[in-house]
C-alpha cells in the first residue's frame, strides 16, 4: 500500500475564485470551453514561475471524460502558448463513483506510465479540498517524476 506522507505544494489564484467556477459550470453546462478567465494573468504567471517541464497535464475527469473536460480544453490552449508538451496521464476518469468532499478523499491512486526522472507540471482549475491535485501528484511521484500542482482558484 502506497501511504501519503508528502508534503505537496499548491499556487492558488483564489482572488478569482468565483470567475473560474462560473467558467467551469458553463463549460460544462453547454459543452463548449471558452478561453479561461484572466487568461493572460494565468498565462504570464505560469510563464513566470512555473518553465522548465517536461510536460503539462491535467488530472483524471472524475465523472466524464476528456472529450467534456473544461480544465483539459484550457490546457491544450495553454500547453501551445508556454511551449510545454501536454501528455494525457491518467485514464478516462478517475474512478469516482459519487459527488462530494468525502468521496473525493477515497480517490484511488491510479498506476500510470511516465519515463524516469520526468518533470511534470499538473494544472488543475478549482482546489476545493486538495485531494484531487494530491492523488494525481502522488501516482507521478509513484511513477518516478517529479511533479508540481497549480490550481487556477
Amino acid at each position: 500500500m502506497y501511504l501519503r506522507t508528502r508534503k505537496y505544494k499548491f499556487v492558488i489564484l483564489t482572488k478569482y475564485r468565483d470567475d473560474f467556477i462560473k467558467w467551469k459550470r458553463e463549460s460544462s453546462a453547454n459543452g463548449q470551453t471558452t478561453l479561461i478567465p484572466h487568461y493572460e494573468l494565468v498565462l504570464s504567471i505560469l510563464k513566470t514561475y512555473f518553465m522548465g517541464f517536461d510536460f503539462l497535464s491535467v488530472p483524471a475527469p472524475s465523472f466524464h471524460t476528456y472529450d467534456n473536460y473544461p480544465i483539459y480544453e484550457a490546457a491544450k490552449i495553454l500547453s501551445t502558448d508556454l511551449g510545454i508538451p501536454l501528455n494525457i496521464l491518467f485514464k478516462n476518469n478517475s474512478g469516482r463513483k459519487n459527488k462530494g468532499w468525502l468521496e473525493a478523499r477515497n480517490k484511488p491512486i491510479q498506476q500510470i506510465i511516465l519515463p524516469k526522472n520526468s518533470t511534470v507540471l499538473i494544472i488543475d482549475d478549482i482546489y476545493t479540498t486538495g485531494h484531487t491535485l494530491r492523488v494525481t501528484l502522488e501516482a507521478i511521484f509513484k511513477a518516478g517524476g517529479v511533479a508540481c500542482g497549480v490550481a487556477l482558484c
